[in-house]
């Protein structure tokens, strides 16, 4: 919420109206978005992560070196080796 109330630098500035006017968001946007974001209430949160945030739909991702990759597999989790170059 910060972010969008913060003045930014004259080159941030210019910057974000770039963007803005480039995928097409004008003023009465950016002011709905903030809007929505100070009308949100502690129920909307419950839903979203009830609908989105289910430890069955859960993934886990590390990257790590050669040496880490043991630790991984004792931690009981498939090992997939991905090289790089």
């Amino acid at each position: 919420m910060a972010s969008l109330d913060k003045p930014g630098s004259p080159a941030g500035e210019a910057k974000r109206d770039f963007h803005e006017r480039l995928f097409g968001r004008t003023a009465e946007h950016r002011k709905q978005l903030r809007a929505g974001i100070v009308n949100t209430r502690i129920e909307d949160l419950r839903r979203v992560t009830e609908t989105y945030l289910r430890p069955e739909l859960a993934s886990t991702a590390v990257i790590t070196h050669t040496a880490g990759a043991e630790i991984i597999a004792e931690q009981g989790l498939t090992l997939t080796r991905q090289e790089l170059l």
